[in-house]
């Protein structure tokens, strides 16, 4: 039991401070389906009225890059931006990297793109309160045709 003990104040020990690193701004809040393909059908998280937990990092330097991470019942999915300096807080149409985890928590990777996403406030600035977010997710899971249409709405984290 003392090891047990000492193994878990020294897990804690040398978590801390990598969570305490972050310093990012994020935003915290809700991404529902509003529209998805055929190619889409028995994929979970993917029909229209879903609606699952999301945090968004608008990138706030042109280095800084900016994703969308989305937590499914069963599985999750992160979607960064490709090319930040170009294309600013994964705006407009794109190319996305891809890290994610099955329903059975086996990770992986992929690239994809987006398209047609739009953010309100148009720039997304670390003291903005409140995040709109809709547009087109390409290839979810990897399954070719399978996109997805989203609203997304974010409050800043405290």
């Amino acid at each position: 039991m003392r090891k047990f003990a000492l193994l878990v104040g020294m897990s804690v020990g040398f978590a801390s401070p990598a969570l305490a690193a972050d310093t990012h701004v994020a935003w915290q809040g809700f991404f529902t389906v509003t529209g998805t393909t055929a190619a889409c059908a028995g994929i979970g998280g993917t029909s229209v009225g879903d609606t699952n937990v999301a945090v968004y990092r608008a990138g706030q330097t042109a280095t800084d890059i900016s994703s969308m991470s989305i937590i499914f019942t069963r599985s999750a999915i992160n979607f960064q931006n490709a090319d930040e300096a170009n294309n600013r807080q994964l705006r407009g149409n794109g190319t996305a990297y891809v890290k994610a985890m099955n329903k059975r928590g086996k990770p992986y990777a992929y690239q994809t793109t987006f398209s047609n996403i739009t953010t309100s406030p148009a720039t997304v600035y670390a003291s903005s309160g409140y995040v709109v977010m809709t547009g087109t997710l390409n290839n979810m899971w990897t399954e070719p045709g399978c996109n997805v249409t989203f609203t997304a709405t974010f409050g800043k984290e405290p």
